[in-house]
Formats: C-alpha cells, structure tokens, sequence
C-alpha cells in the first residue's frame, strides 16, 4: 500500500487485477477547491474486486470523523452512491465494489472535511 502522510489521505487498494491506488490532500488542492487524484492503474477487468481504504485528517490533534462516500459514473451517465462507510473513531474506513460492467468508471471519493478524491478507470 502507498502511504502518504499530508492533512488529509485516502489510500486505496484494489484486490484482484486493478492494483494499488492512493490520493493525498494538500491544503492548497482542497481550499482551492481542486479534487484529489487517486493515482494507480487507469484499467481494471471485469469481476475485480475494488477496495478503498484509509484514514482521514486531524484537526486539532483528532481524525477527522463522518461518513466516506464513494460515487461513480459509467461512461458519463449520472452519478451514483457506489459504497459509504462511516469512519472509526480513528477516522479510519474501508470500502469495497465489485466491478461487474465493461465500460469507462468514473470514481468520486467523499471524505469528512470536504475533501474529495477523483480516478477514472477503464473496465475490460
């Protein structure tokens, strides 16, 4: 797994073929109002399981607590509540979805706090 320690992270790890995925907040990216990238493989088949999981930020020394809600697209159409999972009290979470389509998926990953982290795959 990629660990990356800013304000805010999400690190995802995608079982089966689709690898390992990470995004890091920086303050300038979200008070920008700019999503997060996910960065990882840019392609997936059909059947893998995709699994998202990390921890959110802190604020004053506590994680940052709520619910996470991972929202996708399929080849542009409207967006949909894939996964939401409501964060420990270390604001850690984990969330999963199987890929069961062909086509291009557009992620949206909700944190607590306001960020947002974004990765488009491609399903074979």
């Amino acid at each position: 797994m990629i660990v990356c320690r800013n304000r805010l992270f999400a690190a995802a790890t995608a079982l089966a073929s689709v690898g390992v995925l990470a995004a890091a907040s920086s303050a300038g990216a979200r008070s920008a109002g700019m999503p997060l990238p996910i960065a990882g493989p840019s392609h997936a088949t059909v059947g893998a399981r995709y699994t998202l999981s990390g921890r959110t930020g802190t604020i004053g020394g506590r994680h940052i607590l709520g619910t996470v809600v991972l929202r996708g697209r399929w080849d542009g159409g409207g967006w949909l509540t894939l996964a939401r999972q409501r964060t420990d009290a270390q604001g850690r979470y984990r969330l999963a979805i199987v890929l069961r389509r062909r086509g291009t998926l557009a992620l949206r990953l909700l944190i607590p706090g306001g960020a947002v982290a974004t990765a488009t795959i491609r399903v074979r």
